[in-house]
């Protein structure tokens, strides 16, 4: 059985047991069928950005993993969202610390656009 298409149950069961193929599948984005999943839907990169934000992650990591989000559909501001959306968990010293990792991800340099004159 793969971890997609594993009851709620069956998944816990699985986890809790530590089934080491189960639980490869898992990491490695296994899909239906086992056959590597390259992109997930925008709901579940967008969670996946949530953890690596969390987890403090590498640039390298956050730069994959908005990319995977932007790759499956979402929208720049759906990113942002993200962001905002694990401010509470994060504290306000990460959520700062995080902005312009995830602009650099997305391509847009806040510090550059800091030192243009206001409108």
């Amino acid at each position: 059985m793969d971890a997609p298409s594993a009851g709620y149950r069956e998944t816990l069961r699985r986890l809790t047991i530590n089934d080491e193929r189960f639980i490869r599948d898992v990491l490695a984005r296994r899909g239906p069928g086992g056959s590597a999943a390259e992109l997930g839907s925008p709901s579940q990169e967008l969670i996946r950005l949530g953890a690596v934000i969390a987890l403090d992650a590498n640039p390298a990591v956050i730069d994959a993993q908005v990319a995977a989000v932007l790759g499956s559909g979402a929208k720049r501001a759906d990113v942002t969202d993200a962001l905002l959306t694990v401010a509470p968990c994060i504290g306000s010293a990460r959520l700062v610390a995080m902005a312009p990792r995830i602009a650099m991800a997305m391509g847009y340099d806040v510090f550059e656009s800091l030192e243009l004159p206001e409108p």
